[in-house]
């Protein structure tokens, strides 16, 4: 059996390394279980690698991704539910990460709670990696005296978040693919099996049908403007990803897709989702409902819900709570509404805005589902009209043709 190096957690806390053979790395860590300890870091021995190389639990990528974020929540917080101490735990991540920024972030963030300043403090300089969710939500714990805890929740939140986004992501997969199959088959069609008829259709003397003339004139616009094409989808998408990133325009797009069908239902339920978890989860930790609607605001992504929120938290100021002012705004499900009045008429807003969440989030897998459901024949559909289209428009030739010669 191949010989596995492990480094791992004691209950005390105190940080061991060893070697053991085993089958493979989950039954190293198995075993390290079963023996009461907390595994850090398993390779294997005498590998290809080079020999100062670590096996980096966070791969080998040079910045830190946010599944890298994930991960160091995770494990900080394992290593302070043992019981070691902050500045060695974050001793120990550094040496998990691969040479490079990420590397540079964690070994400068180690070096600023060693001169004596919160991890959360600590975390400020990097927005794009630690965003203000994430600090505050620390900045909580540290008062409370509960880090461990914390991180927990926050490790919870971020893969909940991940599951969330991964399962619209890998819905959207077959879809985009059908889609470029399709296109790739439209492609071929009438770039390559098109002109074949074309040349014999040159011949007649007869007008070609017209649906025969629009074919073969599309297909020689293609074959000699394909170049002009590609560039104007590329400087199309490029246009409308800088349009998007104006403030102006990104407002008037995200209020028009509230009022797409369909599509308005699936943001609606993305945006309460995203909403109720991270406004859970913040004042779970003890940050104020206040700064919680605050910080949530930055984290919606459509703009016109961000600005209701904002609206929201100036009439929360005023005292007017925030279920009839979340009512007032009309973009937010009744279902969202009911449960967060019953949260603050009960005192128990944090369990009911974490239920909403997970009524929402598998309301998302379900609608997506359901679009999809129908994206799916549409596309095929679609496509066999398109396809069908192009064929007997040169049926029709080839029956013009077969009646000229008799």
């Amino acid at each position: 059996m191949p010989l596995f190096r492990y480094r791992a957690l004691t209950a005390n806390g105190e940080s061991i390394q060893g070697e053991m053979e085993a089958a493979n790395k989950e039954a190293v860590i198995s075993w390290l279980h079963e023996n009461g300890q907390i595994p850090i870091e398993t390779e294997k021995a005498g590998s290809s690698d080079s020999p100062n190389r670590k096996s980096s639990l966070f791969g080998s990528r040079k910045a830190l991704s946010q599944q890298d974020v994930n991960l160091i929540t995770s494990k900080l917080a394992i290593m302070l539910r043992a019981g070691l101490p902050l500045d060695n735990a974050l001793e120990m991540l550094v040496d998990l990460v691969d040479a490079g920024s990420g590397k540079q972030i964690l070994e400068r963030i180690r070096a600023d709670v060693q001169n004596g300043a919160p991890l959360s403090e600590a975390l400020q300089p990097y927005p794009q990696v630690f965003n203000k969710l994430y600090v505050n939500t620390l900045k909580a714990g540290e008062a409370a005296g509960a880090m461990d805890t914390v991180l927990e929740r926050l490790a919870d939140y971020l893969e909940r978040s991940r599951e969330l986004k991964e399962t619209i992501k890998s819905a959207l997969i077959y879809p985009a693919i059908l889609f470029v199959v399709a296109l790739f088959s439209l492609m071929i069609l009438l770039i390559y099996v098109v002109p074949q008829f074309s040349d014999l259709f040159a011949g007649m003397d007869q007008a070609m049908p017209l649906p025969t003339a629009i074919v073969i004139g599309i297909s020689e616009f293609i074959q000699s403007w394909w170049w002009a094409i590609l560039f104007l989808m590329i400087a199309g998408f490029a246009g409308m990803k800088w349009l998007y990133q104006n403030p102006k325009t990104r407002r008037s797009i995200d209020k028009q897709l509230l009022k797409t069908p369909l599509i308005s239902d699936l943001i609606k339920k993305i945006e309460v989702a995203r909403f109720s978890r991270t406004l859970g989860t913040l004042t779970a930790n003890g940050v104020p409902i206040l700064n919680g609607l605050t910080i949530v605001s930055e984290t919606v992504n459509n703009t016109v819900m961000a600005e209701a929120l904002e609206s929201v938290s100036d009439q929360l100021r005023e005292g007017k709570g925030m279920a009839r002012p979340l009512a007032e705004t009309e973009l937010f499900p009744q279902l969202a509404v009911q449960l967060i009045h019953v949260g603050e008429e009960t005192g128990e807003l944090e369990k009911m805005l974490n239920q909403l969440a997970d009524i929402y989030d598998n309301e998302v897998k379900e609608t997506v589902k359901r679009l999809l459901t129908l994206l799916e024949p549409a596309l095929i559909i679609g496509l066999g009209i398109i396809i069908a289209a192009i064929i007997i428009s040169i049926l029709l030739a080839i029956l013009g043709l077969n009646e000229f010669a008799v």
